[in-house]
């Protein structure tokens, strides 16, 4: 069997290196000199920065419109400066063409933006989005106690380069470390032990923002998809298990479907956490083991009360953020009828609110990585405490508890001292794969040339003693938005595969042998892809709802035409538009039919670099259309000639169209134009984009607190029957295993049990 393996990994390292030589885009990007990747990353930034810079940004269209005015005799230059009054009729129009301006200052630079003019869209817009993005859960991956206390020493620091040295000998015959150069070796010292962790930690935090600015469309799928799913486990599951007297209104105690019922609504709240075997094994145990209905029951408590509370994390930023649509929409309605700077600052807190529904959405029922991680990991520790009667030390002799055990060791000890564990309790176990990994690990570890590193898991095993859940590093992770739709059907699959009869049902079932956990692919079927892109495409309509609504906001305001904020908001949708694409077909190419000896061809290896670069860059050019086209809206940039000339007749002229110079543009403020386009376009595109968010956004609320009311569940109200069904049972018949049920574990011991977890009580 080892052969075979080494063959396979022989095969297809072979695969990639040929694949490599055919010039991959993501193999040529990796052998790139490090200066090079840091210009790819960034050209946007550095292009934005030089736009902003390098133009004259003294230009004032209010005198240009004044020399116009001169130049036309017709009209007053007072009339430049008009604002709106009530009662006041509108300014009369000044029309110039293209040729007569071209040659002006005006047309040399952009007017940068006065203080009220940058501070108003800044403090009513860009920092309540700011505040609703930060808000936004991205991926997050519980800490041990371990990994949270521990600090490196400059001893430490010594010992890894030594250790580095010795590797580099090994393989080069020489004790001199090469010099750190452009492209070469790993550096030897990690600067990241020179700044603090939290720096690190919003590092990471600030890529998946921008990963959700990038991809909203997806970010969208992933809520809508897992609330989708929610309902229909619920309609389809949880009620069947619930079942309620119609007289009193209290619930029917049965065991068994209470268990079921609550292994649903742990499904339900794991939608949003990312789907592994070690996760996936916890729900298999309160599932599988008949004593595990009072767990279960304190789990879902757990979870449910461990999730971030919507009032306190967005209902704020929200409120804040609708005052400023308020306040904008006044000033557009009435103290400020057809104002340019008033229209675009519209135009840009429509485009932003997609971002509000994000935010929204995202953390109706978010569930912090940490509770879960420790509420798990409760669950695995009562997994590997059972033992038989009387002997509380000994693994149990039933084989499927003692392969659920097993797998529960590996999960909380993932590295050697897991294999470590594993081997020395389960001597006699043959059945379980990964006990013979672990004695086929530890076996190669006892090998002279090894004895070094076996002492030292040896010591770790010692320094266990009575309480070894303290040093575990059992680890889970929150799953990022774009991936919910991934994960939340790989919980709805694995509950699918666990009904099963016979599946993993331990003690009901009376087994007699191992049976594994149930068997989940990540592939996708044509149908499941299908799905997938069209949910993709539905999602990605709020999106385009509010892309659309700016860029007619922003092409009505004069001139009538395509001008740059027009096309930053176009050009916006069509990039969101082309992820929610690459998305589901990256997946797919990457998750191929899950079959035996199954090698990937090298067109598909060749369609995945592709992808995959396509997807980086439209990630790049749509950070930087949102972040970069807002800071031009905001330092005045967009204010030049060729974005009031309007871009059509701009590029006219400069491919020398004879036409183009004839081209007419209005330079006079509050005309009748100004005045019709605010109230027939500007207000009313407001107001029914809001309406349509609002209406989105409470729609899902109130779905959300309808699945939060299912997964919370009456019967957690009614202490009576919960202190029945808390009592101890014992069932011995023929056919099933004996064992006794103790009570429920406290909310506050599972809570705590990232800092010590050990539990003086087991199961016997």
């Amino acid at each position: 069997m080892a052969a075979t393996t080494t063959n396979h990994g022989h095969d297809v390292e072979a695969g990639q290196q040929q694949f490599s030589k055919r010039g991959a885009l993501k193999s040529l990007l990796r052998k790139l000199p490090l200066p090079f990747k840091v210009i790819l990353i960034l050209i946007f930034p550095i292009a934005g920065i030089v736009l902003m810079v390098y133009p004259n940004n003294d230009v004032d269209f209010g005198e240009a419109c004044r020399e116009l005015a001169k130049a036309n005799g017709t009209v007053s230059p007072k009339y430049c400066s008009a604002k709106f009054e009530d009662g006041n009729p509108p300014a009369p129009e000044l029309w110039a063409t293209y040729e007569s301006i071209i040659n002006m200052p005006v047309c040399n630079g952009y007017q940068s933006s006065s203080p009220e003019q940058w501070l108003d869209p800044m403090a009513s817009w860009v920092l309540p989005v700011l505040g609703l993005l930060l808000m936004i859960p991205v991926s997050q991956r519980g800490i041990t106690r371990q990994r949270e206390s521990r600090k490196v020493t400059s001893h430490e620091r010594r010992a890894i380069r030594e250790a580095k040295r010795k590797e580099w000998q090994a393989k080069h015959g020489n004790s001199r470390l090469p010099v750190e150069s452009w492209g070469g070796h790993r550096k030897l010292v990690n600067w990241r032990w020179l700044i603090p962790g939290h720096v690190w930690e919003f590092k990471g935090h600030a890529r998946g923002w921008l990963k959700i600015l990038a991809d909203p469309g997806s970010a969208f799928c992933g809520t809508f998809s897992e609330l989708a799913r929610d309902v229909t486990l619920i309609k389809g599951k949880l009620n069947k298990l619930q079942q309620f007297d119609r007289e009193t209104g209290r619930p029917i105690r049965n065991p068994t479907n209470d268990k079921k019922a609550l292994v649903a609504r742990l499904c339900i709240l794991m939608g949003q956490v990312e789907w592994t075997e070690d996760t996936s094994l916890a729900l298999e145990f309160l599932n599988g083991y008949s004593g595990a209905l009072p767990l279960a029951r304190d789990t879902v408590r757990v979870l449910v009360g461990g999730r971030v509370r919507l009032m306190a994390s967005v209902v704020l930023p929200v409120a804040f953020y609708t005052g400023s649509a308020v306040t904008a929409y006044y000033k557009a309605s009435v103290s400020e009828v057809g104002d340019n700077d008033t229209a675009h600052m519209i135009a840009y807190g429509i485009w932003f609110l997609f971002i509000l529904a994000i935010a929204v959405l995202a953390n109706c029922s978010h569930l912090n990585a940490d509770t879960v991680q420790s509420a798990l990991q409760v669950v695995l520790q009562h997994c590997v405490e059972l033992s038989p009667p009387g002997e509380p030390h000994k693994p149990h002799p039933h084989p499927q508890i003692q392969d659920m055990q097993i797998r529960a060791w590996k999960a909380l000890f993932p590295d050697e001292l897991g294999d470590y564990i594993i081997y020395q309790r389960f001597t006699e176990n043959r059945t379980s794969s990964v006990a013979a990994k672990a004695r086929e690990i530890i076996t190669e570890l006892q090998r002279p040339e090894n004895a070094e590193k076996y002492a030292e898991i040896e010591n770790k095993y010692r320094d266990l003693g009575t309480d070894p859940f303290r040093k575990a590093q059992f680890q889970c992770q929150t799953t990022k938005l774009q991936s919910r739709y991934i994960d939340s059907l790989l919980w709805m699959r694995w509950y699918e595969e666990a009904e099963k009869e016979g599946r993993i049902d331990v003690d009901l079932k009376g087994v007699l042998g191992p049976i594994g956990s149930p068997v989940v692919h990540r592939n996708l079927s044509s149908d499941e892809y299908r799905y997938y892109l069209e949910g993709q495409i539905l999602s990605w309509i709020p999106v385009g709802i509010s892309c659309g609504c700016a860029a007619a906001i922003s092409f009505t305001t004069p001139k009538v035409a395509l001008s740059c904020r027009s096309l930053n908001h176009i050009f916006y949708a069509f990039g969101t538009f082309v992820m929610i694409l690459l998305r589901p077909t990256l997946y797919q190419l990457k998750h191929v039919p899950e079959r035996p000896n199954f090698k990937p061809s090298g067109m598909r290896k060749f369609l995945i670099e592709i992808v995959t670069a396509l997807s980086s860059f439209f990630s790049h050019f749509n950070i930087f259309l949102i972040t970069w086209g807002t800071i031009f809206q905001i330092s005045g940039l967009y204010r030049n000639c060729v974005c009031k000339v309007g871009l059509t007749d701009s590029y006219r002229a400069w491919v020398g169209r004879p036409d183009a110079g004839k081209a007419l543009t209005q330079w006079m403020p509050d005309t009748w134009e100004h005045r019709y386009w605010a109230r027939k376009v500007w207000v009313p595109v407001q107001v029914s984009s809001w309406a349509v968010f609002l209406l989105l956004c409470l729609i899902s609320l109130g779905m959300k607190e309808w699945v939060s009311g299912k997964v919370r569940g009456r019967d957690f109200g009614d202490q009576a029957g919960g202190e029945q069904d808390d009592q101890s049972i014992a069932e011995n018949s023929s056919g099933r295993v004996q064992m006794e049920e103790k009570p429920g574990l406290a909310i506050s011991e599972i809570q705590s049990s990232r800092g010590s977890s050990h539990r003086t009580g087991s199961y016997s």
